[in-house]
């Protein structure tokens, strides 16, 4: 007649049962890193191919004056964050153009500050200067691609 063995495995082949679940589940979590990391690298290759880089630059030519600290470019700025396409900006202030031979031209004196954004052409990056308190004063904007290089 058959019996069965019923018997409790020993501590060792516990431990040794704990260790091999913990290098699997190491060797898991390596693996799963190494996948999110060359997802995202894909991504962001991906994402740089279909956006460019543009500089907004404003001047100082507004039909009336325009204060930085107003709601109007709280509204501006909050509404380029949540588009996910604003990389940065400031204000301009007085400069000095450099040239090495001591002759250099003069610091171009109309520019007061600049944007810089994500856009897929220079037509969309036109959308993103909708509410700019500059050209809503009747001001000029001047935008730049930045190209990759």
């Amino acid at each position: 007649m058959f019996a069965p063995k019923l018997a409790w495995p020993d501590s060792l082949s516990l431990r040794t049962d704990a260790v091999k679940s913990k290098n699997h589940v190491r060797a898991l979590a390596q693996r799963l890193l190494k996948i999110l990391i060359e997802l995202f690298i894909f991504i962001m290759r991906h994402r740089r191919k279909q956006m460019n880089d543009y500089i907004i630059f404003m001047h100082d030519d507004t039909e009336t004056p325009v204060d930085v600290a107003t709601p109007a470019w709280d509204s501006y700025f909050a509404m380029l964050r949540a588009s996910g396409r604003f990389c940065g900006g400031s204000s301009i202030d007085a400069g000095v153009c450099v040239h090495r031979s001591g002759q250099a031209r003069e610091v171009t004196p109309h520019l007061s500050g600049y944007i810089r954004v994500q856009a897929e052409s220079i037509d969309d990056a036109k959308r993103l200067l909708i509410g700019n308190p500059v050209l809503n004063a009747g001001g000029t904007l001047e935008i730049r691609e930045l190209p990759q290089d």
